[in-house]
């Protein structure tokens, strides 16, 4: 596979996906499970097929299918390996815009379903455009059960003084792997706000590329990834600032237990007359067992003047002190680690943008705690 070998993948092995025999999807008309809140509209894809009828939007935005299966990659792809792989195999494409001015109450749901009795190997893609001075809020969703490759491209781009804040939770099935690249083109004064869960897949990575190009853009990532058993969890980014006066930040933190192995690189670029630039990025790992591994690599490129960027990595175990604390009020160890590992990734779940998806995230890292009977084994 082009690309598999190249530095940003040499943390990530896809090597066990190459021994599966991948098939190619049928469109179906499968049953789709309800959005757990309201929601605006919903746009949903299901083993890489956009499903229509169970798909629809509010007043002011429209989608279009594109017909034309050789549509170009990202052109500022830090790696074009995902993106050549969905180019190959994709199935359906569409665009969704967002009118100029145009806002919602209640977030737009984004669904990609992956199901299959068989192991399958799906590509959609697609492209959201918010006009001038839009506002979007969506939630994007990983779900399914049994073997699947996803090769998923997402590209996303913000119009002079838009706004995006865009929620990401992959629960995809244990046995998945989840490979996507959504791609962030932020205009003058525009705004991105990104929050991504992730307990799913069996290997999972998702690249992130987001251009600040113009004057006072900006773009806040948080991240949180909770793995056990032999999860391999990707998140690497590539944050560039294009013109003057934008502002980034990153925060991730991953949880690893078993022999899970997470993965974080994070890369700032400044380029030439991006004065003023304010760049942060931030890395904490929680490991719970002595087989759990995980590997950081921030990096910085400033070729301008007058920046401020800064990035930190720590990992570690749980603190021990708080840990004494805990059980000497009477808490049983069990009940005291999750309680420690539910602070540690609480407080950047309440930085994210959407609400409405708090409850179902908090429940899911509950689920996830109580899975662990042995937090560490």
């Amino acid at each position: 596979m082009k690309g598999a070998g190249a530095e940003s993948w040499k943390y990530t092995n896809l090597a066990p996906a190459h021994s599966v025999a991948w098939a190619v999807p049928d469109r179906g008309a499968p049953a789709i499970p309800p959005a757990p809140h309201p929601v605006c509209g919903r746009i949903v894809f299901h083993n890489g097929f956009f499903v229509e009828n169970a798909s629809f939007l509010p007043k002011g935005m429209r989608f279009t299918q594109d017909i034309h299966r050789s549509m170009p990659a990202g052109k500022d792809e830090p790696d074009s390996f995902i993106a050549d792989m969905n180019a190959a195999h994709r199935q359906d494409s569409l665009t969704l815009t967002v009118s100029a001015g145009v806002g919602a109450r209640d977030p737009l749901e984004i669904v990609f379903l992956a199901q299959g009795e068989t192991p399958l190997r799906l590509a959609p893609r697609l492209s959201i455009v918010c006009e001038t001075g839009a506002s979007l809020r969506f939630i994007e969703r990983h779900e399914g059960a049994g073997t699947t490759l996803s090769a998923i491209c997402v590209f996303l781009d913000l119009r002079a003084g838009s706004c995006v804040d865009h929620v990401r939770i992959q629960g995809a099935a244990n046995a998945a792997y989840l490979l996507e690249t959504t791609h962030i083109h932020i205009d003058s004064g525009a705004s991105y706000t990104g929050f991504y869960y992730t307990d799913g897949a069996r290997l999972s990575r998702h690249q992130v590329c987001a251009t600040l190009d113009g004057p006072r853009a900006q773009a806040q990532i948080g991240a949180v990834a909770l793995l056990r058993a032999t999860q391999t969890g990707d998140l690497t980014t590539t944050i560039r600032h294009a013109g003057p006066g934008a502002r980034s930040s990153q925060s991730v933190r991953t949880v690893l237990g078993g022999r899970a192995r997470g993965i974080y690189q994070g890369r700032i670029e400044v380029a030439p007359g991006a004065d003023g630039t304010d760049a942060r990025q931030q890395s904490r790992a929680l490991l719970l067992s002595e087989g759990a591994e995980m590997d950081t690599k921030p990096e910085l490129n400033i070729l301008a003047d007058d920046v401020k960027c800064t990035h930190g990595a720590a990992t570690g175990s749980l603190d021990a002190g708080a840990l004494f604390y805990l059980r000497s009020r009477g808490i049983p160890e069990i009940q005291a680690r999750g309680l420690l590992v539910e602070g540690f990734v609480s407080a950047l779940l309440d930085e994210s943008p959407e609400q409405a998806a708090h409850a179902e995230i908090r429940a899911r890292i509950e689920r996830w705690l109580g899975a662990e009977r042995e937090i560490g084994s």
